[in-house]
C-alpha cells in the first residue's frame, strides 16, 4: 500500500463521493447505516454541513469520517474503514487526524455514539481515549477531551 493521503472535503461537489463510500461500507457498519438513514439524504447533509475526511490509498477511498465542529464541541457523525483495510492502523491514523483538526477548529471535546454491541468499535474508541458518558437506548455516548 502506498503512502496514505488525507483529504478534508466539504460542499455539494463531494456529495456523490460521500454517498458512494457510505454505500460501499453500509453492510460493514453495526447496525447497517441504511437501516437508520436514507444514504443519499445523509450524504447530502454531510457534504453540506460536516467536515469530511477521506483516507486515500492508490486513488481509492479506504476510510472516511464526517465531523461536525460546533462552538466548543465536535461530533463524529460517521467513521469507517473498509473491511479489507482493517488492522492496519488506518483508523488510528484517521482518529489522530480528526483530533488535530478539531483542535485547530477550537473545539475542546469530541463526542460520538456507538452501538452498544459493536464491541470492536467500542474497544477502538476506548484505546483512542474516549470514555463512555451516557446510555441512550441501544447507543453509548462517548467523549474525548482534547488536551
Amino acid at each position: 500500500m502506498n503512502r496514505l493521503k488525507k483529504e478534508w472535503v466539504q460542499g455539494n461537489a463531494y456529495n456523490d463521493r460521500i454517498a458512494d463510500f457510505l454505500r460501499e461500507i453500509d453492510s460493514e457498519m453495526i447496525p447497517e447505516l441504511s437501516g437508520r438513514v436514507k444514504i443519499e439524504e445523509y450524504a447530502l447533509k454531510l457534504s453540506e454541513t460536516a467536515h469530511n475526511l477521506f483516507i486515500v490509498s492508490d486513488g481509492i477511498d479506504i476510510a472516511s469520517s464526517s465531523v461536525y465542529c460546533n462552538t466548543k464541541n465536535a461530533y463524529i457523525s460517521s467513521i469507517a474503514v473498509k473491511k479489507i483495510y482493517l488492522r492496519q492502523h488506518i483508523g488510528t491514523c484517521m482518529m489522530q487526524e480528526i483530533k488535530s483538526y478539531v483542535k485547530e477548529e477550537k473545539c475542546s471535546i469530541i463526542r460520538l455514539q456507538v452501538w452498544h454491541s459493536n464491541i470492536p468499535a467500542l474497544i477502538f474508541y476506548q484505546r483512542n481515549g474516549f470514555l463512555i458518558q451516557n446510555n441512550i437506548g441501544d447507543w453509548l455516548e462517548m467523549e474525548y477531551v482534547i488536551g
